[in-house]
């Protein structure tokens, strides 16, 4: 009984919580530069929270569904900027292939910071490709003891 109270109490420590929300920032929130199908483009998103994001926090970001290759069609070593020219790490999230999670370090509420996104591969038809989806999560820790 206490291993599997210890175990649940471990799990409770990495407990992500939504932590407010992402405000697009701007008249042009997201800005490529191309906008051809089928073409690379640089992806800008430019942002503020109504929260502070803490150092472990990170930033995803949700590519319309159905509409991008698996993986964005990035490159194996892709680069993303948080704000240029400060390279953060980023991972794919395998499960959707199209979420990106960015792990910004800290950001204060209502300060505007852009996310760039290099060499991603615009969908193969022209026109809208539905909404895009900014999310921030924090890691929650809890000291049961």
């Amino acid at each position: 009984m206490k291993q599997i109270f210890l175990l649940l109490a471990f799990f409770a420590c990495l407990v992500p919580i939504y932590c407010g929300k992402v405000r697009p920032d701007g008249a042009h929130s997201i800005v490529l530069t191309s906008t051809n199908a089928g073409d690379l483009a640089d992806y800008n998103f430019t942002m503020t929270l109504d929260t502070e994001l803490p150092a472990g926090g990170v930033i995803e970001i949700t590519f319309p569904y159905n509409q991008y290759l698996a993986g964005l069609g990035l490159p194996s070593s892709f680069v993303v900027y948080a704000p240029y020219p400060t390279v953060i790490t980023t991972t794919l999230d395998t499960t959707t292939a199209t979420t990106l999670i960015c792990q910004v370090g800290h950001r204060a509420a209502n300060t505007s910071f852009t996310i760039g996104v290099l060499n991603v591969r615009n969908p193969s038809k022209t026109g809208g490709t539905g909404n895009f989806k900014v999310s921030f999560l924090a890691f929650m820790s809890i000291n049961p003891f």
